[in-house]
């Protein structure tokens, strides 16, 4: 990274600070990286970027560009969807093009050499050059020319009269759920009449776009096409992925399901996570609390861990991020096995199952004993046989990291005896257990004070009058008007001690875990440690508690 650049990512470093998002930069940093490792909103990021870099910013969906400035390049070139160029200035010889990032000089470079003429640079949100690219396209060449950016067209099968000429692309709404953030794309049927795509944001679904229901045809055949499955076979449940390229030019995974209904098939697409996902504790959102108790788990030789929650709680990126601390202060052999494969780990040998011909939980797992392992992931504990397979490797030398389905963390140890594990197995192999939830996290620009909830933590809960609780506030365009940027995780760990091991063995009750967790490493439960952020502004308590199903006291 030469100086310009780094000056300028500190630049935009700084920008971001100003307005509540807390960023650092590191070695091969780009704006892109920095953007999808926080999280940004797209257009947060653009005026960090426009304000780091001295520029005006421009938003091409509101003034479309000048058809002279389209035609000084080749349609290949609008086709990448990397830089736009934007208005023609004459007399002054220049060219504003619009790019994403303004301190990517290979994006300019490129520019340049297209062009040929002297350029001023402008900034765009980052994500609406894809679609600004797809428009022009469409006004200077048509839009039934497919194109690589529209590619593959669907167009309704019956060609109805109101729908002739209108394209409607998978990428448009891939691209649309990467930029806004979405875990999954849902196409579904309202009626025989009309059908729709929601994304599902910060865990709420949103309606992104309606339309005429025969097109759904169209769609799911392109899904199929794409993940390699068979389009006329249209009466059973399918499932597949596929690799989208988005405009970033990343890759993208997408695990496609498909489902027929009596209206026609439905399909749900979830954007698994980068290859290049960054995952550390640090970044996890957990207090320094539960953060100590997890980083010991990065100098324990053997034992069992599982984390607990509902699906879509992040359990397998915490797993993911336990696993990238150990990988760093060690070197050891690792091995997941799980279903499906979310996270592609470089250095982890991952293994994913396949009931159909006996690769299951158990076999692998007990395949995986010879393969001389220091770390094993089990994705999930779900029947006696991979439980004890699992505890016995824990006793016999590996550490054991896996995922598992109660409501709390003490109660794993009663889980696993219930799977059929032999209590004395749970006691000698379980070293800890986590519980988790994500909550909406509150949008820093339209979050609003709440003082009835200041109050009940005052009064109910013995927080002190140094508190800021705030509540969802009306939406505001850095969070889409949903009142929301992200998800905020809350937790409770339970660490065996020698007392509770014996406490184990004994049999005891979750409710004597708990209070015995308390007196010995200040244990939390989901709810305190909720409140907690509740205190800090980060959540509203309504969401808390339909998280966590407790109620506020009166």
């Amino acid at each position: 990274m030469n100086a310009a650049i780094a000056e300028g990512l500190h630049k935009l470093a700084e920008e971001l600070r100003r307005v509540g998002q807390s960023i650092s930069i590191q070695p091969g940093d780009t704006a892109e990286t920095i953007r999808t490792r926080y999280n940004i909103p797209d257009m947060l990021m653009a005026r960090a970027l426009a304000k780091a870099a001295g520029l005006e910013l421009y938003d091409p969906t509101e003034t479309p560009p000048e058809e002279a400035a389209l035609r000084l390049v080749t349609r290949s070139f609008l086709e990448r969807g990397t830089a736009l160029p934007y208005r023609l200035i004459p007399k002054m010889g220049t060219v504003v093009v619009l790019v994403a990032d303004p301190f990517n000089q290979t994006v300019i470079n490129s520019v340049r050499s297209n062009i040929k003429r002297t350029i001023s640079l402008g900034v765009a949100p980052v994500g609406a050059l894809r679609s600004a690219s797809l428009k022009a396209i469409e006004t200077l060449y048509g839009a039934d020319e497919p194109t690589g950016l529209a590619s593959p067209t669907i167009i309704e099968e019956n060609q109805n009269e109101d729908l002739k000429g209108r394209a409607l692309t998978l990428t448009r709404y891939i691209e649309a759920a990467i930029n806004q953030r979405a875990t999954d794309i849902h196409f579904e049927y309202l009626n025989r009449e009309t059908a729709r795509v929601r994304f599902r944001i910060d865990g709420q679904l949103v309606v992104h776009e309606t339309f005429p229901s025969g097109m759904m045809p169209g769609i799911i055949n392109a899904l199929k096409v794409r993940a390699r499955l068979d389009p006329a076979n249209r009466h059973i449940p399918h499932s597949g992925r596929y690799v989208f390229t988005g405009a970033d030019g990343k890759n993208n995974e997408l695990r496609v399901s498909i489902v027929p209904s009596i209206l026609g098939e439905s399909a749900v697409l979830r954007l698994l996570p980068r290859e290049d996902s960054q995952l550390w504790l640090d970044r996890l959102g957990f207090s320094e609390r539960v953060l100590s108790k997890l980083r010991t788990l990065v100098n324990v030789p053997h034992g069992l861990f599982l984390v607990s929650g509902p699906t879509g709680s992040g359990k397998t990126t915490t797993l993911f991020a336990i696993v990238n601390e150990v990988m760093r202060s060690r070197n050891p052999k690792v091995v997941s096995v799980e279903d499906p494969v979310e996270y592609r780990l470089s250095g982890v040998t991952q293994v994913q199952v396949n009931p159909q011909i006996d690769l299951t939980f158990s076999a692998v797992l007990r395949e995986f004993l010879r393969q001389d392992p220091d770390v094993i992931l089990v994705g999930e504990m779900r029947d006696r046989e991979t439980a004890k397979i699992a505890a016995e490797a824990a006793i016999t030398g590996h550490l054991v990291l896996g995922t598992i389905h109660t409501n709390s963390a003490t109660q794993v140890a009663i889980r696993l005896e219930d799977m059929g594990v032999e209590r004395f197995h749970v006691a000698d192999a379980l070293k800890g257990a986590m519980a988790q939830r994500l909550v909406p996290r509150l949008c820093l620009h339209c979050r609003e004070e709440d003082p009835d909830t200041a109050r009940k933590l005052q009064t109910f809960y013995r927080f002190s009058h140094n508190i800021t609780p705030f509540k969802r506030g009306k939406g505001c365009h850095f969070c889409n008007e949903t009142g929301y940027q992200g998800r905020e995780g809350i937790h409770e760990i339970f660490w065996v001690t020698e007392r509770i091991r014996n406490m184990i063995l004994q049999g005891k009750g979750s409710e004597q875990l708990i209070a015995q967790a308390r007196r010995e490493s200040d244990f939390h439960t989901l709810f305190e440690d909720g409140l907690q952020k509740v205190a800090a502004g980060k959540i509203d308590l309504v969401d808390l508690i339909r998280a966590t199903g407790e109620g506020a006291k009166e």
